[in-house]
């Protein structure tokens, strides 16, 4: 069995900050993909609304995919 050494400051830090991107990252993702099915489910009648609900899907997916990989990041920083 190897043991790992203990994490430097630098490790920890990096840590914390890839954990409090997560959670924002996943509430962008909840927030925008949210919204954007709110606009599709009441009906789009505008370009502008077709537009937005696109858009905020668009982003939502990115905040989603960024998301994971910070995950699969932090993960292999505590391997």
């Amino acid at each position: 069995m190897q043991t790992r050494c203990p994490l430097t400051d630098k490790e920890k830090e990096l840590i914390r900050f890839n954990t409090e991107m997560i959670k924002l990252l996943v509430v962008l993702f909840m927030a925008t993909g949210g919204g954007s099915l709110a606009l599709i489910a009441e009906g789009i009648e505008m370009a502008r609304e077709a537009i937005l609900a696109f858009a905020g899907m668009v982003f939502a997916v990115t905040s989603g995919v960024l998301g994971l990989m910070i995950y699969m990041n932090t993960q292999k920083l505590l391997k």
